[in-house]
Order: structure tokens, then sequence, then C-alpha cells
């Protein structure tokens, strides 16, 4: 489909700047790719996630990585192997600490990982979130 992973990136952003989606939108195949890598490839989500907040500054987008695949990578089975590794990423970059904020961790099925989440969102936006 992507001829390689800066496609697939460039789709993703393209595809969350619109205003309005289509339902024949070609764009809307990156969102479903990285989606579902975040459940079955986690450590390549990761590394998308990484080029897509490397690339953008442009808060909507780094609020659908955050409520988009992130929340699904962490909500899910591999919350508790990545989620320090997203934490440090977030301690460390502003763009990754804007859409760990998006994050809502209330569904997870790992508690533990939730209250991590919640505990270091708290302190990253002592003020609300993002």
């Amino acid at each position: 489909m992507y001829k390689d992973t800066d496609e697939l990136v460039a789709a993703w952003i393209r595809y969350h700047q619109k205003d309005k989606h289509k339902d024949n939108d070609p764009d809307f195949a990156a969102w479903e790719h990285l989606h579902d890598l975040a459940h079955s490839d986690p450590e390549t989500a990761l590394k998308i996630m990484d080029m897509i907040v490397a690339r953008s500054d442009d808060p909507h987008i780094l609020a659908a990585i955050g409520a988009g695949p992130l929340e699904d990578l962490l909500g899910n089975d591999h919350g508790t192997r990545y989620v320090d590794s997203v934490i440090d990423r977030a301690r460390k970059f502003k763009n990754w600490r804007f859409a760990f904020g998006c994050v809502w961790e209330w569904g997870f099925k790992d508690k533990e990982v939730a209250a991590k989440i919640k505990e270091q969102i708290d302190e990253f936006f002592p003020h609300g979130r993002p």
C-alpha cells in the first residue's frame, strides 16, 4: 500500500489535517494501518508515532496521536511493556508530552498502567490536560 514509512506518515498527517473526512478518502488507510499496528506490532507503531510527533507541532495532530494509536497501544495488552518508554519520551520531548496528555486511560485493561499514566499526566499538567 505505502512504498515506505515516510509515505505512511505523510498520509496519516494529511488525514488528520482535513476538516472533513470523506468515506472514500485514500488517506484513511494510513489511519487504519497505524491503528492496526498499535494492536499487532507495537514496536513499529511507536516508530511511526515517533516520526509523526517529530514532524508536526500541530496540536490537532499531536492530540490525534495521543487519543488514537497511543491510547490504543497503552490500553491494550502492550501497555505494561511500553508505558515506561512512552513516559520517557514525554519527559524528553514537548510534542510527546502533549500527545501523552491526550491519552484517556479510563477504559484500560491494566489498571496499574492506567494509574501510572494518570499520575504522570497529573505531574506534567497540574492545571489540566491539554
